[in-house]
């Protein structure tokens, strides 16, 4: 009866006391409160005892406006995005049966009227405006871009529809996708989102019939296809109830082998200049576009786009959502047919923003639900094979707690034949000023974490060791010699080595030289695999030769590292972003190439030897073309 009643206060404490929600307060992080009567947190400035709450403004454009499915009337359909949204949207027809589908637009926008707007089909795209013969078929697919009242491109959309009996009625479909992802020589993931809730199927031909993988009831769907081939082309069709579709993907070769092959990378393509399509809510869809299709053209093997993907820098997780949607909207057409593996860079930010100013700003928590590793991780579909968190780190000090954020989907490593490509996070537990990391905690710009550097060497080591790789990539956002842009920050600090994490109100031991060295060691000095480092952060594009005549050090810090060989840091942060102009480095002697204009990197892998070919994706010119291996 005691044993009762003690029970029944536990559970009364537990859910009516507010410092179960302060508890969520990472222990690494400092002077960071919760006040149970404003329901907020609160960063208490040491140095002056000012108070500065977290910004609680939730942005005005999230992904939920563009969710409400249309509604069927008797000429069309009614898209609905919220009573307060304002602007116009064009509409037309897309044939899905075309291998790319773009929308044909219909010649008029028209205005938002209380959030909503009719698609009149049967007056505006009906008999010679019907090129898919909806009409006929008794069904159509129509995509539709919705704007700002002052012409910025808010959101691309679609949907399918019927037409029987002189009644429209929408149809299960893709929202969105699919995409291509963790492609092997055996297997593949295809993932994608309905409309509606469905299990859907997807069917591939197989030597004397077809195979069929089975999903289930749910509108997120992620499908991995075993039991493939190597390097072999397949269809794969896609049926939700009586609707489907067909798209195409090529298996990579078996591990080891020496079939030529090609992949492409980029990274900074978020909003630039320009407007329209050069930034459709934090996207630069025009460059992305450009750079997709120029890769499925050249037919590679896969892309891989490290950082910056979006404008970012967010409070709101749900702005968050829809910029990397409108992201994942300017490469859909070629990511279902090639995969584009995803890193992060400092602008995937989400944080809890103390006085509204980046100057106390934090990785938000808690982090297992809404960090922006995890936003990051919920959406796109990367390898697992990463480490777990920093947790249990010498510098962890709550072991009994999951108190750093996860690295899953965000440090990974995949091989495409006798190719490897790591994948790092220097913005991992991001503070977003490195001069007050010291009152908040957290990591700076640029850090590779104890438990991160620890997988990168025991991962360097497997794939040393294995026979069938003859080349590595490492990928990460920030350069480790920047050169135009970022001489600031990065892993150089203008040669500040003070900078450097702070956890639980301690100084890490390795400035962030040291830790750059660090690392330099374990790709040049400890490993004879490790071709290049693909990097961005810089909006240009530069090409530098790091060996043993590079310069490392200037007057403010000198280490006595010395590289052994010679590796490259391919720095193509070009893919959209606002540019930036070289600046004088310690280095800059080991700088071979550097270009102020979009770029795409097209690697060829040809056994032993790697050409590299930079390409401008707008005008198509060569910027330059070279030897690697």
């Amino acid at each position: 009866m005691n044993t009762f009643k003690n029970l029944i206060q536990i559970i009364l404490i537990s859910t009516l006391s507010f410092p179960t929600i302060a508890q969520n307060i990472p222990s690494l992080y400092t002077n960071i409160h919760y006040d149970p009567t404003a329901k907020n947190y609160y960063f208490k400035n040491p140095t002056d005892n000012k108070v500065y709450y977290a910004d609680t403004a939730h942005a005005a454009l999230v992904m939920e406006n563009f969710k409400h499915l249309p509604i069927a009337y008797d000429s069309g359909f009614i898209l609905n995005f919220g009573p307060t949204q304002a602007g116009t949207v064009l509409f037309g027809l897309q044939d899905a049966q075309n291998e790319l589908q773009h929308v044909v637009y219909y010649r008029n926008a028209f205005p938002l009227v209380k959030g909503k707007m009719k698609i009149n089909l049967l007056g505006k795209l009906s008999g010679n405006y019907d090129f898919i013969n909806w009409e006929t078929k008794e069904r159509g697919k129509v995509g539709y871009r919705v704007f700002s009242t002052t012409q910025q491109i808010l959101f691309d959309g679609s949907f399918v529809f019927t037409y029987r009996n002189h009644r429209f009625a929408l149809d299960t479909c893709l929202s969105e996708g699919p995409y291509v992802a963790n492609l092997t020589n055996k297997e593949v993931t295809i993932w994608f989102e309905t409309n509606m809730p469905i299990a859907p199927e997807i069917t591939i031909p197989i030597i004397g019939g077809e195979k069929t993988f089975f999903g289930t009831m749910g509108t997120h769907h992620e499908i991995t296809l075993d039991l493939l081939r190597a390097n072999t082309e397949y269809k794969y069709t896609i049926t939700l109830g009586d609707y489907a579709e067909t798209f195409s993907f090529t298996t990579a070769p078996d591990p080891g082998a020496q079939n030529p092959f090609m992949f492409a990378y980029a990274s900074d393509c978020r909003a630039g200049q320009g407007g329209n399509e050069r930034n459709i809510m934090g996207v630069n869809s025009y460059v992305m576009g450009r750079i997709a299709s120029l890769a499925l053209f050249e037919k590679a093997g896969f892309v891989q786009i490290t950082g910056d993907l979006v404008s970012g820098y967010d409070i709101d997780e749900n702005k968050m959502n829809l910029e990397y949607r409108n992201f994942r909207n300017a490469i859909s057409p070629y990511a279902a047919r090639i995969p584009f593996y995803m890193g992060m860079g400092n602008h995937e930010a989400i944080a809890y923003q103390f006085g509204g100013s980046y100057q106390f700003a934090v990785d938000k928590f808690p982090f297992e639900t809404c960090s922006q590793e995890k936003i990051f991780a919920d959406n796109f579909v990367n390898p697992t094979n990463g480490p777990l968190s920093e947790d249990d780190a010498t510098y962890d000090t709550n072991k009994e707690a999951k108190d750093f954020p996860p690295y899953g989907e965000n440090v990974y490593y995949y091989t495409h034949g006798n190719t490897a490509m790591i994948v790092l996070n220097t913005e991992y537990l991001y503070t977003q000023n490195e001069k007050n990391i010291p009152l908040l905690g957290g990591n700076v710009h640029a850090y590779i974490m104890d438990n991160q550097m620890k997988w990168l060497a025991k991962t360097l080591t497997t794939l040393e060791k294995d026979a069938g790789i003859d080349h590595i990539f490492v990928s990460f956002h920030s350069p480790i010699f920047p050169n135009g842009g970022h001489v600031e920050d990065d892993m150089w600090y203008s040669g500040n080595n003070t900078v450097r994490p702070w956890i639980s109100g301690k100084a890490l031991d390795q400035g962030i030289i040291e830790r750059r060295d660090a690392l330099l060691d374990l790709l040049v000095n400890k490993s004879k695999k490790v071709v290049a480092v693909l990097t961005g952060d810089e909006h240009n594009y530069s090409r530098t030769r790091i060996s043993a005549e590079t310069k490392l050090y200037d007057t403010h810090y000198a280490g006595n590292l010395t590289l052994s060989r010679t590796i490259w840091q391919i720095t193509n942060g070009a893919a959209g972003a606002p540019y930036y102009g070289k600046e004088e480095t310690p280095w800059k002697a080991s700088v071979e190439k550097f270009a102020v204009q979009y770029a795409v990197c097209l690697f060829y892998v040809d056994g032993k030897h790697i050409r590299m070919k930079v390409i401008n994706p707008e005008t198509l010119e060569t910027i330059e073309e070279v030897s690697l291996k």
